[in-house]
């Protein structure tokens, strides 16, 4: 599973293909990925990032418009990664099946761009306001597989219906980060995570649905799913 490429690299001009300085930055672009997500956006000049891509600092401007540019594209990669996998569940499955299925995607998808997803997470308020609409675009839409697989799409109330897609942006995008550094092999650390998920999701779904503002701990959450469908 790859992530679904930018919209604005097939718009390049071909002319940015045909030279020396067009193959360069395209071979070293991720590089720029690597610079950005373990330095830090703001702390990286454009000189710097031109030389970490082989270019003259000049001859990055025929490539991007800016670093920002650079950057907005990296983190509309990861979100169209996100919708591609968001949009892919089977509405006439089962919600505990959906969601495990999504769950294992997501997981997956983090393991596969963990840099891209590290710059979404800690970086996109670097964003231009235009960059930003464009990215809370792309969430909202993932927002809305979410709220269909977790059995709250016909919620009625609007405020009730953001609080949770807000909740379920967090859930899905920050635990499958949580054992980043746990030493545990890959099929273990899998199932812990998804363990973590499908009970944060389950209490989310028991507080909307409940008529206590309080939801009841203790409970299993495979029932409350199975219920959700």
């Amino acid at each position: 599973m790859g992530f679904t490429q930018s919209a604005s690299h097939d718009a390049m001009p071909d002319v940015r293909r045909d030279n020396s300085s067009a193959s360069r930055f395209e071979r070293n672009r991720e590089k720029a990925l690597e610079l950005f997500a373990c330095k830090g956006f703001g702390q990286v000049s454009l000189r710097e990032l031109a030389t970490h891509l082989g270019l003259a600092a000049g001859s990055l401007y025929h490539h991007c418009s800016s670093k920002e540019e650079l950057l907005f594209e990296f983190i509309e990669e990861y979100y169209e990664g996100l919708l591609a996998v968001s949009s892919r569940s089977n509405p006439r499955k089962p919600c505990i099946e959906r969601l495990h299925e999504l769950v294992t995607a997501l997981i997956e998808l983090h393991r596969a761009r963990p840099l891209h997803f590290r710059l979404a997470m800690q970086e996109r308020h670097c964003l231009t306001p235009a960059h930003q609409l464009r990215i809370d675009e792309l969430e909202l839409r993932c927002q809305e597989y979410w709220l269909r697989d977790v059995g709250l799409a016909a919620e009625p109330s609007s405020a009730r219906r953001k609080a949770a897609g807000d909740a379920l942006s967090g859930i899905f995008q920050q635990i499958p980060n949580w054992l980043e550094h746990s030493g545990l092999p890959n099929a273990e650390r899998s199932a812990f995570l998804e363990s973590l998920i499908l009970g944060a999701v389950s209490q989310l779904i028991s507080f909307l649905k409940s008529s206590s503002p309080v939801p009841k701990q203790g409970n299993s959450h495979a029932p409350v799913l199975r219920s959700a469908s």
